[in-house]
């Protein structure tokens, strides 16, 4: 990973299911509920700069009581003020949300999973890119009341 700092804060709160022995015993630590709890937890993580033209949002389910997407894109993170050149990083986001009164929604699962972006992976993300593009994939950005509209 380009920066020690930022990989030693994503593994610090993360819930890797290769290690569930050293994870279990920390659960609680690493869950957060709540509003406040996860926007206490988001701002444990690295700065970042996302590159939101390379966002893609996949949604895979669609029910009157559920509505499940997945969010993908690229991010720097790190020193964002330094002059050095920070290479990107690969985000997916996954998420589960239900529609509540007044608008809102509520989140019932979020999962995130961060990876270094190699020379290989930014070429077959361009791609993918590119064919969303080509098929005439939406292009829109929708809010978290529109998404709650939608249920």
């Amino acid at each position: 990973y380009h920066s020690d700092e930022c990989y030693h804060q994503y593994v610090h709160t993360s819930h890797n299911v290769l290690t569930q022995e050293f994870f279990s015993r920390n659960r609680a630590a690493r869950t957060s509920r709540g509003a406040m709890d996860i926007a206490v937890t988001l701002s444990k993580l690295p700065t970042s700069r996302h590159m939101m033209d390379t966002f893609i949002v996949d949604v895979y389910l669609f029910t009157s009581e559920l509505l499940g997407f997945t969010v993908q894109g690229l991010f720097q993170d790190g020193d964002l003020t330094s002059d050095d050149v920070i290479s990107p990083s690969f985000f997916c986001r996954s998420f589960l949300v239900s529609p509540r009164a007044e608008g809102s929604v509520a989140v019932l699962s979020d999962q995130l999973f961060i990876s270094s972006a190699s020379t290989d992976r930014l070429t077959r993300y361009k791609r993918l890119l590119d064919q969303a593009v080509t098929n005439g994939a939406a292009v829109e950005q929708i809010s978290a009341v529109q998404v709650a509209q939608i249920g």
